[in-house]
């Protein structure tokens, strides 16, 4: 634990957060696993907590001295209280009726390619792991003169089709088209992702990621955004279950400078570049349903963005 927090009276979780109330300085420590993020100030009137529990969305502190449960949001901000019985007069602890995901959203593994030869197809190696309730996202990107041929007709992995998600296309006269493809419980092992394109493209690059005790579902919401001139694309996209994970696929227009992702949280998962064009992908750990953004900042000419978000088991 953290140096200060040496009087803990408690500890609640949900997905690799975890929350530990403190008495000596009235306060509530957030870790994610074994690292210390940062910590909060409970209620003045909240200042002998004896328990503390969460299900995802808000907080609850008991003070055995004061016999109530303070409620906070999840970022330590104070909502309400309420008094507990009489009799409930020497209170050691709370519970929620709330379950958390027993095991969150994992990441599983990740790969890239990228060509420049001017066909129809990218094929890249990607390895799944054995792990249960797989999926596999795979992003796609393309530039090409024509906006037609940089689209996507099909993706396969191990010889079986991918389910196609979204796809952005950005440009005016030399386009990049950036989509979105899943499949649910990938054969696991060492096999091949095929991208497979309308037509012959000027380059092409890709990436998969692959992650496990996901929903056996497809994507719970999904976005997409393309600028035509810009150097920074930020899309934002709704996600609808505590414990989702974002993934997303950018495409860029130019080749000469690597992606540098711009979310707190945000992590880059690859980032590959060919010919007159680049792609990269990352992925978003997103705590507490609602409104998230992913960010990318390039030295672009043409940007293309898709998010999808994908719920836990």
């Amino acid at each position: 634990l953290h140096v200060d927090n040496h009087d803990p009276r408690g500890v609640a979780n949900y997905g690799t957060k975890y929350y530990v109330a403190d008495v000596a300085d009235m306060q509530v420590y957030v870790y994610d696993g074994s690292t210390y993020l940062t910590r909060w100030n409970l209620n003045v009137n909240n200042a002998t907590p004896e328990g503390i529990t969460t299900n995802g969305v808000n907080i609850w502190v008991v003070d055995r001295v004061d016999k109530r449960a303070y409620k906070y949001d999840m970022n330590g901000n104070y909502i309400s209280r309420f008094s507990l019985d009489t009799n409930n007069n020497n209170a050691r602890g709370i519970g929620s009726n709330v379950v958390t995901p027993v095991q969150p959203i994992a990441f599983d593994g990740s790969s890239s390619g990228s060509s420049s030869a001017g066909g129809s197809t990218l094929t890249i190696a990607h390895t799944v792991g054995t792990q249960s309730n797989r999926i596999l996202v795979v992003g796609t990107q393309a530039e090409d003169s024509s906006n037609v041929d940089c689209t996507v007709s099909s993706v396969t992995y191990n010889g079986k089709p991918m389910t196609k998600i979204n796809e952005a296309i950005a440009g005016t006269s030399f386009y990049m088209c950036a989509g979105l493809w899943y499949i649910l419980s990938p054969d696991s092992g060492a096999h091949n992702i095929v991208i497979n394109y309308t037509g012959n493209v000027s380059s092409a690059t890709g990436g998969g990621v692959s992650i496990y005790s996901a929903a056996q579902q497809g994507p719970e919401s999904q976005n997409v955004q393309f600028l035509n001139s810009a150097t920074s694309i930020t899309t934002s996209i709704t996600t609808l279950t505590n414990g989702a994970w974002v993934i997303d696929s950018v495409g860029s227009g130019n080749a000469g400078v690597g992606f540098t992702p711009l979310a707190a949280g945000q992590t880059e998962r690859y980032d590959v570049a060919t010919g007159d064009s680049a792609g990269a992908g990352s992925t978003l750990y997103v705590a507490n349903s609602g409104v998230v953004s992913l960010g990318w900042s390039q030295g672009a000419n043409r940007l293309a963005h898709v998010l999808a978000a994908f719920a836990p088991a």
